[in-house]
């Protein structure tokens, strides 16, 4: 730390993350288990990156420091909220080593965006002198996701009636011949 006092903010993302979303933390399954109940990891993965997309405009846009660094708090802490029901999507969509294979892409494109998204914001702040275009970036990206989220789940549900409706009419079948 360049200053003394610059470690005592590093706890606060985890700490309003722990304030905001109780159940993320301690027992482990609070939350996770309303979202398997209700099947709503998808919803829970979304909001979450909503979340994170609102903090991020706010911290793009406010010009007093205190209000960006509770918007990047509160960032983080959705960003760090939705991480447990995002890598459990995975395995709602595909078993055994189809699982093992989306989590693995998922793990390189999480790794490749930890490399993109520096390098765009130290581009951007380098260009406009100022965080305020890299934290509007970071907040499109967090908004597409959440969309990419939202229409995964409606083609599930869609996959899912017509799953239903097939097998609530089967087709009629030949009759076999003696």
């Amino acid at each position: 730390a360049d200053h003394p006092g610059d470690g005592l903010f590093q706890p606060r993302p985890r700490l309003c993350r722990r304030a905001a979303l109780p159940g993320q933390h301690g027992r482990h399954g609070c939350r996770a288990r309303f979202s398997d109940t209700r099947g709503e990891r998808l919803w829970h993965t979304a909001l979450t990156m909503l979340w994170a997309a609102a903090s991020l405009g706010v911290a793009a846009y406010a010009g007093n420091y205190l209000i960006v660094l509770v918007a990047l708090s509160l960032a983080m802490a959705g960003g760090l909220s939705g991480i447990g029901p995002f890598q459990s999507l995975v395995s709602s969509f595909s078993r055994g080593a189809a699982a093992a294979g989306g989590l693995a892409l998922v793990n390189t494109i999480g790794t490749f965006g930890g490399f993109v998204g520096p390098t765009v914001v130290g581009f951007l702040k380098a260009h406009t002198n100022g965080y305020g275009a890299a934290m509007a970036a970071l907040a499109t990206a967090q908004f597409v996701s959440a969309l990419i989220v939202l229409t995964t789940d409606r083609a599930m549900r869609r996959q899912k009636i017509a799953a239903s409706q097939a097998i609530a009419s089967p087709k009629s079948r030949p009759s076999p011949t003696l």
